[in-house]
């Protein structure tokens, strides 16, 4: 630079300066000094040039280019600080955000070292994250990173205050990324054997399991869907208080199904389904005194034919009523109860459009 202006003589200086090829502005303004010490960063291109100002206060025509160009390297007693890259977790999926844990360490004695991290993975760059105490963390939002395996660069670059003593670094780390599993959940059951009736051993527990991440309440019902051939008294079903299922986390969540059923039953003989037998008094009575008058209408000459006929009627009504007197054998009645065999119960879960179904199987003994 021309440090050495005369005419009317020069009063002062403004300097000018450009990062790697960025607009100029001022660095020392109105100066006297013919020198001075500019800190850059290293890697970075520093251009300057001069305004200078006459004691009678002109000041020289602005310039478009550089009157001198300088690149900053590192120096010989800088130190590569060591750099780690901690992801919380090595696999996620498109849902999912994550945290990147950046620490940067000059080891030894040295200073802790000051300045920003910037985080880059694919498409992805993160704004410059400034230090603190040697350590930033970087929030990704889902869906940020492409799916499969993603390399995640951190970048360090010191500020003024650590440029003289570290110089840029580097580290990696990889993350897997999958496609987001679908939420929903599934339905599991426990079979039941029992005898029809039983009021014990009668319960099915069934289980709503999330997948996915899925959270929020699930209604259960239950049908049969599978049953013996003809079978009468088919069993019914209550889940009582434990439906719907709230599921607030990844563990699942159960509720009870209760089956009822019919036990079958035999009627013991009773005055209602017995059948009479024997001799019908009330009608063959009628019919006794109806014969009786007509055998004792006659002349005197047949009376005693007539007496024969009537103590031979007797003595056979005689003879059936004492061979078919009492009661008819009685014939209980028997009501069945559920038909014995395997049923198959199709219990459906319901939230919102999801219906997930499982199916309890039930043997009736």
């Amino acid at each position: 630079m021309d440090r050495n202006r005369r005419g009317n003589g020069v009063r002062d200086y403004t300097i000018y300066v450009s990062d790697n090829g960025g607009a100029f502005i001022a660095w020392q303004t109105n100066t006297t000094a013919t020198s001075a010490s500019f800190r850059g960063q290293v890697g970075h291109t520093y251009a300057f040039y001069s305004i200078a100002r006459d004691l009678t206060g002109n000041v020289e025509a602005a310039k478009t280019t550089a009157e001198t160009s300088t690149q900053v390297t590192a120096a010989v007693n800088q130190i590569i600080p060591t750099m780690t890259v901690t992801p919380s977790s090595k696999s996620i999926t498109k849902k999912q955000a994550l945290n990147v844990v950046v620490t940067v360490n000059g080891g030894g004695a040295n200073p802790t070292p000051t300045g920003s991290v910037t985080l880059t993975g694919g498409s992805y760059t993160s704004v410059p994250t400034a230090l603190v105490a040697g350590s930033a963390t970087i929030s990704i939002a889902a869906g940020s990173l492409a799916t499969g395996s993603d390399t995640l660069t951190a970048t360090y670059t010191p500020d003024s205050s650590s440029s003289s003593t570290y110089n840029s670094a580097s580290a990696t780390a990889s993350v897997t990324v999958t496609t987001a599993a679908i939420s929903s959940f599934t339905i599991s059951d426990t079979a039941v054997t029992f005898v029809a009736g039983a009021t014990t051993g009668n319960a099915s527990t069934v289980s709503v399991i999330p997948s996915g991440g899925f959270t929020g309440s699930v209604a259960l019902t239950a049908a049969i869907t599978g049953s013996p051939t003809g079978a009468q008294n088919l069993p019914t079903f209550s889940f009582g208080t434990t439906t719907p299922v709230s599921i607030t986390s990844a563990t699942a969540g159960t509720a009870t199904l209760t089956i009822s059923t019919t036990a079958s039953s035999t009627t013991p003989c009773n005055a209602a389904n017995q059948m009479p037998r024997g001799f019908p008094w009330q009608t063959g009575g009628r019919a006794i005194l109806a014969c009786m008058l007509l055998f004792g209408i006659g002349g005197r000459r047949c009376r005693w034919r007539t007496m024969l006929g009537m103590i031979a009627f007797l003595g056979a009504m005689t003879c059936g009523v004492l061979a078919c007197g009492g009661g008819a054998p009685c014939t209980p009645v028997v009501k069945p109860g559920t038909t014995a065999g395997t049923y198959t119960i199709t219990v459906t879960g319901t939230s919102g459009t999801l219906t997930p179904t499982g199916t309890v199987t039930l043997t009736m003994q």
